[in-house]
């Protein structure tokens, strides 16, 4: 896995969590918004609630 993959999902994610909160971003806005398919973000992360986990060590 591409430690570089998984900033970009977890910048994407601040960045779609700032615009709509996070409860309103599922895992297939952020999947769009980088370009993949869903089920490939689970080759990165867990479960949302682990990419929120990333989220926080980076603010």
């Amino acid at each position: 896995m591409s430690n570089s993959r998984k900033e970009e999902i977890v910048l994407v994610t601040l960045e779609l969590a700032a615009d709509k909160g996070l409860a309103n971003v599922p895992m297939s806005m952020i999947a769009d918004k980088i370009g993949i398919k869903k089920p490939s973000l689970y080759k990165h992360f867990a479960s949302k609630d682990e990419i929120v986990e990333n989220c926080r060590r980076h603010i």
